[in-house]
């Protein structure tokens, strides 16, 4: 009888396990379902759509079209087909910026600043742009990293027409407050830089294939410091060679109204002392070191270039 009692309390053990064992795994599965069955009825894609839409067409000082959106789960974000910016986002009215494709997908939370993190994708010809975009309650930090740009984009943005040629690398750091760009740091360069024959108070100025371009600055919210700029290369084939820091205060309105005051060094090649003959009547030749270099000082608004000064 012992024996008998004995068994029936193990099997009823059992089944007490298992039961337990059982239910947690039914509810697991139920939760699991309902999970599923919320996130296939709650119109997520609708949302997310929504506010990107939102975001890109509400904002009148720089308002944006597209074709198509589309959004992916694994990992969570959208992409965004045939991307137009208008020119009233760079102050270019009339103008327009079209992207190929952007894509934006939710990062990992950043700590410096703390904050969820975006990572964002636009591309354009030889344009790319990769970006990781932190906002947090006083500012958003944007990140540039491995992006390039075509001079294509850079002509459009600076309004110069068909004047610069070539691919340029972007790294940088631009912190925003309130949609403005408050402060940053970034470097810029290029290997291939080109200025296409222009004209520059009434001297015809003929191609120059620069080739080096390296600018190395730090933003601050009233002024740009010029680190470094540097433009061509250090030898006599070059047509052009310079170094040149200072600091560009910073017109908030109207960037071509900003003023700058820079100093630096310049050498000017053969190939374009005899293209512009006239070069060589107006340089001083006093001030010309046996390497070939002219000191100087530069000061003027970026629309209304000043005469350099010669040391």
């Amino acid at each position: 009888m012992e024996g008998r009692e004995s068994k029936f309390s193990q099997i009823a053990q059992n089944v007490y396990d298992l039961k337990l064992g059982f239910i947690f795994k039914l509810n697991l599965v139920a939760l699991c379902v309902f999970m599923f069955s919320l996130f296939i009825n709650f119109p997520v894609k609708k949302v997310i759509t929504g506010l990107v839409d939102s975001a890109l067409t509400s904002n009148r000082n720089c308002p944006m079209s597209y074709d198509n959106i589309k959004t992916t789960f694994f990992p969570l974000g959208i992409k965004i087909d045939k991307l137009k910016i208008d020119g009233r986002c760079f102050g270019k009215r009339g103008a327009e910026i079209f992207f190929h494709s952007a894509t934006a997908n939710v990062g990992f939370p950043s700590l410096s600043p703390f904050g969820p993190s975006l990572h964002a994708h636009v591309s354009k010809d030889s344009t790319d742009l990769k970006l990781a975009i932190v906002p947090s309650f006083s500012e958003t930090l944007i990140r540039l990293k491995n992006s390039t740009i075509h001079s294509d984009l850079l002509n459009l943005v600076m309004d110069k027409g068909t004047l610069f040629k070539g691919i340029f690398n972007l790294e940088g750091r631009f912190y925003l407050e309130n949609n403005r760009l408050n402060k940053g740091d970034f470097l810029l360069k290029s290997t291939n830089f080109k200025i296409n024959n222009t004209t520059v108070e009434n001297f015809e100025i003929p191609s120059l294939a620069i080739g080096n371009v390296l600018l190395k600055a730090v933003v601050a919210p009233k002024s740009i410091e010029i680190e470094n700029l540097i433009l061509g290369r250090d030898t006599p084939e070059s047509p052009l060679n310079a170094q040149f820091k200072g600091t560009i205060r910073r017109n908030l309105l109207r960037f071509e109204a900003s003023s700058y005051d820079l100093q630096g060094q310049f050498r000017l090649g053969q190939s374009l002392l005899k293209s512009v003959s006239i070069l060589e009547m107006i340089l001083p030749k006093d001030k010309q070191d046996k390497q070939g270099y002219f000191r100087v000082k530069m000061k003027g608004q970026i629309s209304k270039p000043g005469m350099p000064e010669f040391l």
